[in-house]
């Protein structure tokens, strides 16, 4: 194999951009670490955490009148059954007040 001025020159290229890249990689390691990075940290996390919270109130909040629209349906449903059922007593009622109820005869028990 020989060397061409071409592969020469892109053998020395890329040498310096591996130089580069390992010596930005050592100076990142030097540096300090700010303080600011945890203040940005920390009013991004509570903005993070405020949404979060607004979310589930407005969730729980949905919720919430769910129920209370079951519970409305529940109720009328109740009221409902409770008048239907009123209603048969009071023919019932009226039914026996009119005239003698007979009794249904009763048959023996059957012995196996």
């Amino acid at each position: 194999m020989e060397l061409t001025p071409e592969l020469l020159g892109t053998a020395a290229v890329g040498a310096v951009v591996v130089v580069g890249a390992i010596g930005n990689y050592l100076r990142t390691l030097r540096e300090r670490p700010r303080g600011l990075d945890a203040v940005v940290a920390g009013v991004g996390f509570g903005f993070g955490d405020k949404e979060q919270t607004e979310r589930v109130i407005a969730v729980l909040d949905r919720c919430a009148r769910a129920l209370e629209a079951l519970a409305d349906k529940r109720t009328d449903e109740m009221e409902e059954m409770h008048k239907t059922l009123l209603d048969r007593l009071d023919r019932r009622e009226e039914q026996e007040e009119s005239g003698p109820r007979r009794h249904p005869q009763r048959r023996p028990p059957q012995r196996r």
